[in-house]
């Protein structure tokens, strides 16, 4: 009888999770309308975004997604253009412009050593002492890597300052200058030079010289005071839970400023020069309405400086082909945005991921075209694949007839995979433990014992070479909640076989 009873429990709880789980958790993404500014846009174009902005949210889960398309230096903004999100690499951009004011001001030079601004700092390769400069910072060729293990982010309530101290006589992966890994760690550098040589904090700098002149009144240096921010969120059970987690002052210049859609739809005309009027002098008042302007459609242009204008045309020189990184901007080639072309006007773009939000900007000057989305779940790899599908849609003026690929164009980003992976290992795990207190045969229980604690230590083992990062940071930061769950259970039913097969010992 209390076999049968058990049998009963784990088919309920089973085919109560199989509800939970995979029952209707379609993400009201029809809800997501979309703001024109400055011109009307078609409305075949409304309706195909809108088709792959909803099959991101149900293939994703996510709960939160905001698009600004740009096509012909018109733009449009899909879901709510005053939501804050964070903007993860994206911020880098804006480091990167940061410095290169300060080198247009003969502050810095690009072959500054990093030392020179950030005294007694020092970087090894192969126990020698080696230089870093400003430039290989810029460039991600410094030899720093974005492994964990190797170079630890900074930690809760550490400054820039304090930071550096810790990256500091780090042995370095390559030598400066021969080769390139892409790491958070080079512009997290930048921001404790940033410091460093104008006595500011990054913050006071980045509103005082960047954000403000620019009319950027919607972005960020680290948390937002106030606005309205869209929480994060982590997968767990094929839904997304909210999940938010404080902003470290000493990750920020790599990757924890927030912006809004109205933000990024500027920030996309500045770069690309659209509908841009150049202004040799500031106009305090004109920036203050800059923002509304925009929204409202009182005026068609995007005033900046043009000192600010001649920055951009220095850092986009920089990027021309296949493999070109600089100052937070990377080349985006063809293949990756599925466009149809042959020519050679190429497109500039980045990627942002933080535990609980992901985001992409693609643009190009020559075709006066952009996407930028912003998103509350870390589902990196669909979030850049939503981007460039409308990215190419938009420059490849697709027809109806392609509308059929919107359901399988969207990529299934990892967090996605481990989280269906451990869902259905904590389901299986729940039947696993029902079956342990069922089973009296010593040999079956040892054999799933043994079994269950290699696949616990492979976990425990591989994880962390895979991803560069300690297992704590894994499970209880970056990975769906599923994850930890699914663990758990499979350590509760190895801990329930050997209670068991003591308690079988002992009849």
């Amino acid at each position: 009888m209390k076999k049968i009873v058990l049998i009963v429990v784990a088919i309920f709880i089973t085919i109560l999770m199989l509800i939970v789980i995979f029952g209707d958790s379609k993400v009201a993404s029809s809800k997501i309308k979309s703001t024109t500014v400055n011109t009307n846009t078609c409305t075949n174009t409304d309706t195909v975004i809108n088709d792959y902005i909803d099959n991101f949210c149900d293939e994703t889960k996510c709960s939160s997604v905001s698009v600004v398309v740009m096509q012909d230096g018109k733009i449009t903004i899909y879901g709510d253009e005053d939501a804050l999100y964070q903007i993860g690499s994206m911020t880098k951009a804006f480091t990167g412009l940061a410095v290169l004011k300060l080198i247009n001001e003969k502050v810095l030079s690009e072959d500054d050593i990093i030392s020179d601004h950030i005294k007694g700092f020092t970087a090894y390769y192969e126990k020698e002492a080696r230089d870093i400069t400003i430039g290989q910072l810029l460039t991600h060729t410094s030899g720093y890597t974005n492994k964990e293990t190797d170079y630890p982010s900074a930690l809760e309530g550490m400054s820039l300052r304090a930071w550096t101290d810790t990256i500091s006589g780090s042995e370095l992966s390559f030598a400066p200058g021969t080769g390139y890994s892409y790491s958070n760690v080079n512009y997290n550098l930048l921001g404790a030079v940033i410091e460093e040589s104008t006595g500011l904090s990054y913050k006071e700098y980045m509103e005082k010289e960047i954000l403000t002149p620019l009319g950027l009144a919607d972005t960020y240096v680290g948390t937002p005071d106030d606005g309205d921010v869209v929480s994060g969120s982590r997968l767990m059970f094929r839904r997304s839970i909210p999940y938010d987690i404080p902003v470290i002052e000493g990750r920020i210049p790599a990757g924890y400023m927030y912006s809004s859609a109205s933000d990024m739809a500027r920030w996309m005309q500045i770069w690309t020069g659209a509908d841009m009027t150049l202004s040799s002098q500031d106009d305090d008042a004109n920036k203050e309405n800059q923002k509304e302007n925009l929204k409202d459609n009182k005026e068609e242009n995007v005033d900046i400086p043009i000192e600010y204008k001649q920055l951009v045309c220095d850092i986009k020189a920089h990027i021309s082909s296949a493999g070109d990184y600089y100052a937070g901007w990377e080349y985006v080639s063809d293949d990756i945005l599925n466009e149809d072309t042959t020519d050679e006007k190429e497109a500039i773009g980045h990627s942002g991921g933080t535990p609980n939000y992901s985001s992409r900007i693609v643009f190009s000057q020559d075709k006066n075209t952009g996407v930028c989305v912003l998103t509350n779940l870390n589902v990196a790899a669909s979030t850049d694949s939503l981007c460039n599908e409308i990215y190419a849609y938009i420059i490849n003026g697709r027809d109806a007839e392609h509308e059929m690929e919107i359901k399988t164009s969207i990529a299934t980003d990892v967090w996605t995979v481990f989280d269906i992976v451990f869902t259905g290992m904590f389901i299986m795990g729940i039947v696993t433990l029902v079956g342990i207190l069922i089973v009296n045969r010593r040999c079956i229980l040892l054999v799933s014992g043994a079994l269950l604690v290699l696949i616990l230590i492979a976990l425990c083992v591989v994880m962390p070479i895979i991803f560069g990062a300690g297992l704590y940071d894994i499970l209880c930061i970056w990975a769906p909640y599923s994850m930890m769950c699914g663990m758990g259970i499979l350590a509760a039913d190895i801990a329930a076989i050997g209670v068991r097969l003591l308690r079988l010992k002992a009849r």
